[in-house]
């Protein structure tokens, strides 16, 4: 993928949030230089606790990348919205350095958008490195989503038939694949690994809130999307592959002991009813709603 030349206007953004994990955001920066437009793309990598070399390896790969590096781990909101402010395409895509695009995805997601303006933002499916499919679209939380999903409960008859409804979008979708004709698949929400935004919504609807330093800002921005009449759909037509690492997994009290990615979910979910309630739905709850914060201040490193 060369550099655009003099005069071309980027039409799609693609931002790469990473973070210490160099083999696998060089698959992701192959995979874009292989199936992406050059001439209509334009490539931010966005990586917290830079690393020496990392750099380097990011233009050896993709010379006209544009790269932000962090000095410290400023986590996915903060490294999203600087990638943002850096382009000015009428599209976003947003991948974690874990994702590998396929072809024609970009083209299929920006086709959902141009073709319905009522939708916000899109994802496309998750495949796991074998191929399997990943569940990546859900209902809003509910407090007993986290109880499910932490805790021995979750293997009750009760927490197994609470989570079938979590995950009920992700069946839907997966229902859809394979259908040329298959519409968007509406969903409260996408898991954050990828997914592309209309820069007119983004406009609207601020950019992810940076008061979540890890999780919950894929749910956060998407009912806010919701909220602002901004539809948000999977396209099945469109697929990326996602090695998926869960640093949060683990379950029960041990695990909040044990796991502080586990505590920070949890965390994070506090944030996320705090901010909209206990039981989120798209349409807004009545009274004000508690706005997104701008992005705070980061020290960059060299």
């Amino acid at each position: 993928m060369s550099q655009r030349t003099a005069g071309e206007t980027a039409h799609v953004a693609i931002i790469v949030t990473h973070y210490k994990s160099v083999p696998a955001l060089e698959a992701s920066l192959v995979a874009i230089r292989d199936v992406a437009d050059p001439g209509r793309t334009e490539v931010v990598v966005a990586d917290s606790e830079v690393q020496p070399g990392t750099e380097e390896a990011v233009r050896a790969i993709l010379p006209g990348t544009n790269f932000i590096g962090f000095a410290d781990d400023v986590g996915y909101a903060v490294s999203v919205n600087a990638g943002i402010q850096a382009t000015s395409a009428p599209y976003v895509l947003v991948i974690n350095a874990d994702v590998r695009i396929a072809e024609g995805t970009v083209e299929k997601l920006v086709a959902a958008l141009e073709a319905d303006p009522s939708l916000g933002l899109v994802a496309p499916i998750l495949r796991y490195d074998d191929g399997a499919l990943q569940d990546s679209a859900f209902r809003f939380h509910r407090p007993t989503t986290i109880l499910h999903r932490r805790t021995m409960v979750g293997g009750t008859a009760w927490g197994r038939a609470a989570l079938r409804k979590f995950t009920e979008p992700s069946r839907v979708v997966e229902r859809a694949i394979g259908d040329p004709e298959a519409a968007p698949v509406e969903t409260d929400w996408v898991l954050g690994a990828a997914m592309m935004v209309r820069r007119a919504a983004l406009e609207e609807v601020g950019p992810p809130d940076t008061r979540y330093w890890m999780y919950f800002e894929d749910v956060d921005w998407c009912l806010r999307m919701w909220h602002a009449g901004c539809r948000v759909a999977v396209v099945p037509g469109a697929e990326a592959f996602h090695t998926y690492g869960r640093a949060s997994r683990g379950k029960g009290p041990r695990a909040l002991l044990t796991n502080q990615m586990a505590r920070v979910h949890v965390r994070s979910a506090v944030k996320f009813f705090l901010a909209h309630g206990l039981r989120p739905t798209r349409s807004p709850r009545k009274g004000p709603s508690r706005p997104w914060r701008r992005p705070a201040e980061t020290t960059v490193g060299s």
